[in-house]
């Protein structure tokens, strides 16, 4: 039987939504700890370098999905029993999410050239790139889009610009929530050469998010864009994006006024479609009162509820219409907290592995 907002408490994530971030980076370390262990007794077992198997590679990018899916799941669903309120739900398709496909296009346009020159950059200084997942079989090709193009955009959606963005839009503006998520989002996948790329990704897909206020914008954006990548690794298309980077690097002044402009013309588009959804987007109504009114509602109940079991730390100034309290004062605090502790453990990680790769 499903339950209504009376038989199961509603609340805002608040600070949860940035634990659940801290709590997911935790679990999928330790799933990449089994998987490690998992691949050295398969290597000793069967004599195979069985770990750098592209099957095994997409076996492991499961496991560190599931991970992440299942902390909000116990958190929520075992620990605290109520169903969390997102800034950016996953809702029914509206008009306005048509326009996130284009946001992939021009991600790629503006920031692919920035990205490719920072790996050019840790290829000279010694870094070894990484050879990634081949897709050059149908059954990869097809596990390849499962997984990269549906599973993993849904899940990480929904942990950062799910959960993790909805806890800082509670202490940020949307342009500083968004880098702040997008910086979360690419030391996550702790692999140097996807770092500036995948910051102006989760920034775009924030963005998108908070514009939308529906979790499918930034989904259809990462998915999209997943594809893309995986696309380009075919030939004869490989082969043109290959020729092209060669020109690049053959002229490098003329390619860093190219980069410049294209990033700044890609960048001013994404705002303007951003936007554009943000005025497009309509109120799902529920029983004729809409669903932001309902938990505006919810919101306000709980403030008053807060308010009356803690004391204000100074007395408010005179024209002050809200004053302090400790509980609200202390929330920020711990969840900034929390934040620096998950970001500087994907740092921690980062750093590993560039150390790692240039041995």
């Amino acid at each position: 039987m499903r339950m209504n907002v009376k038989e199961r408490k509603r609340k805002e994530v608040g600070i949860d939504g940035v634990l659940i971030y801290l709590l997911a980076i935790a679990a999928n370390l330790a799933a990449q700890f089994l998987v490690s262990i998992a691949a050295e007794v398969a290597d000793a077992a069967f004599g195979k370098n069985i770990a750098n198997s592209d099957y095994f590679q997409f076996a492991a990018m499961l496991c560190f999905q599931i991970a992440f899916f299942s902390v909000p799941c116990i958190y929520y669903g075992v620990i605290k029993k109520y169903t969390p309120v997102l800034s950016a739900p996953l809702k029914k398709p509206e008009p306005n999410i048509f326009l996130s496909l284009l946001l992939p296009v021009l991600c790629i346009a503006g920031f692919i050239i920035p990205a490719q020159y920072f790996s050019v950059f840790l290829y000279k200084i010694g870094y070894n790139l990484s050879a990634g997942i081949n897709f050059d079989t149908p059954g990869k090709l097809a596990f390849g889009i499962i997984l990269v193009v549906i599973i993993a955009p849904c899940v990480e959606e929904l942990i950062f610009r799910g959960f993790l963005l909805s806890g800082l839009r509670t202490k940020f503006n949307k342009y500083a929530a968004a880098a702040l998520c997008a910086a979360a989002f690419s030391l996550m996948h702790m692999n140097p050469e996807q770092t500036v790329y995948q910051f102006f990704l989760g920034f775009v897909c924030a963005l998108a998010a908070i514009e939308s206020g529906n979790l499918l914008a930034p989904i259809i954006i990462h998915g999209l864009s997943n594809l893309i990548a995986v696309l380009l690794d075919f030939n004869p298309i490989a082969e043109y994006v290959n020729r092209l980077f060669s020109f690049f690097s053959s002229h490098v002044a003329a390619t860093v006024f190219i980069a410049l402009g294209l990033a700044l013309a890609c960048s001013a588009a994404i705002l303007f479609v951003c936007r554009l959804m943000g005025k497009l987007k309509k109120k799902t109504t529920v029983c004729g009162e809409s669903v932001e009114k309902l938990e505006e509602h919810e919101e306000e109940e709980s403030e008053q509820v807060e308010a009356k079991k803690f004391v204000p730390l100074v007395p408010p100034a005179n024209g002050a219409s809200k004053p302090q309290t400790l509980y609200a004062k202390s929330g920020k605090k711990t969840g900034l907290a929390i934040y620096i502790a998950a970001i500087g453990l994907c740092a921690l990680m980062w750093v590993f592995v560039f150390v790692v790769s240039m041995m």
